[in-house]
């Protein structure tokens, strides 16, 4: 029997005795009781572990026919999506407590930092925070702060000075902005380095928000949504409507592409 058919065999027995010895674990009435404490949310897994459990698995449910429901029945019937998010996962739950752990951090480091020595990490971290906490006073500054970034961009001449705005909008968004540029290890060639270029995101989720005759009230709203930004932005209220016939232009050019 070749080497690499054994090692499949392999895992596959490994993983069929892991799911039989989970399923004797897993109990009949689901997650425990919790006695104390907050309630099954999302802040606590619906009341199981956030990792994979046997608590969590469905074994009435042949995995032939859902595995999904197999491994994890027990939490799908409980696990509810939250107001804030499209969907649910294993994900989206651990990037919500690392975001509170990550939160509980600034709010100590911003109780903490007047009383730190400058330029200490605490100093540093809880200064910052607190002045992006201080909502009295951005109200007061407005879009000011953002005017000297929208002077280099209304200062564009060429290419060059396109390459120079977008390259520090990356680097202050640290997102890539229309298009942004780094360098990561070739996909082909993994003892070499390559310059890797990526476009930025979409801000609707599809291509089809953007083209759809159904979905253009999701184009107008987004269009309006463009329009408070801008506003908020500082730019004149006349100017953001000037923006609506470019969009109409583009959606016909990338539908005619299509």
């Amino acid at each position: 029997m070749p080497q690499s058919l054994q090692i499949r065999l392999a895992a596959t027995v490994l993983s069929a005795l892991l799911c039989v010895t989970a399923a004797s674990r897993v109990g009949a009435d689901g997650p425990a009781a919790v006695s104390s404490g907050p309630q099954p949310g999302v802040e606590n897994n619906f009341g199981f572990p956030l990792a994979f459990d046997p608590s969590k698995m469905d074994t009435s449910v042949d995995p032939r026919q859902d595995f999904a429901r197999y491994a994890a029945g027990r939490w799908l019937d409980v696990a509810t999506i939250p107001g804030d998010s499209p969907y649910i996962s294993g994900i989206v739950l651990m990037n919500k407590r690392v975001e509170r752990q990550v939160n509980d951090l600034l709010v100590d480091a911003a109780s903490r930092s007047q009383s730190a020595a400058k330029g200490t990490p605490l100093q540093q971290v809880g200064d910052v925070y607190a002045g992006g906490m201080d909502v009295e006073r951005l109200g007061e500054l407005g879009a000011a702060p953002l005017m000297p970034e929208w002077d280099r961009v209304a200062k564009i001449d060429g290419a060059k000075s396109l390459a120079t705005a977008l390259a520090r909008l990356e680097l202050i968004a640290n997102v890539p902005v229309v298009i942004g540029a780094s360098v990561g290890r070739d996909l082909e060639d993994p003892t070499r380095y390559s310059v890797v270029f990526a476009d930025g995101d979409l801000p609707l989720p599809a291509l089809e928000h953007y083209l759809a005759p159904e979905l253009a009230p999701v184009r107008e709203a987004y269009l309006k949504v463009i329009a408070d930004s801008l506003a908020l932005a500082g730019v004149p209220p006349a100017e953001p409507r000037c923006a609506r016939p470019r969009c109409s232009r583009w959606r016909r050019a990338s539908r005619a592409r299509s």
